[in-house]
């Protein structure tokens, strides 16, 4: 509604586990983790969006192996290709 009334584009993104060691820290964090470099990735990605985006909402996660979120949509209409993964890491 607030994009409709005030003609600005509003982008809501699902962020995953993103943590401050850019790793999975517990087995929890496996399936939605998101890295530092991949979330940067999407927030560029959101602010250089075409003005016609005028409202959406992505998921936004590395390429996980066990991901519980799908980022497909963020890849369709963004391009969005995460390049990091949970299973680069080991507990």
């Amino acid at each position: 509604m607030f994009s409709s009334e005030h003609g600005i584009s509003v982008i809501n993104l699902r962020i995953g586990a993103l943590l401050k060691s850019n790793r999975p820290e517990i087995p929890r964090h496996v399936p939605g983790f998101l890295s530092h470099g991949d979330c940067v990735q999407m927030m560029d990605l959101c602010l250089s969006a075409p003005d016609t985006l005028r409202f959406d909402t992505f998921d936004v996660i590395s390429n996980n192996r066990w991901a519980t979120r799908d980022t497909s949509h963020a890849r369709d209409v963004l391009g969005y290709d995460p390049k990091d993964s949970s299973d680069d890491h080991t507990f």
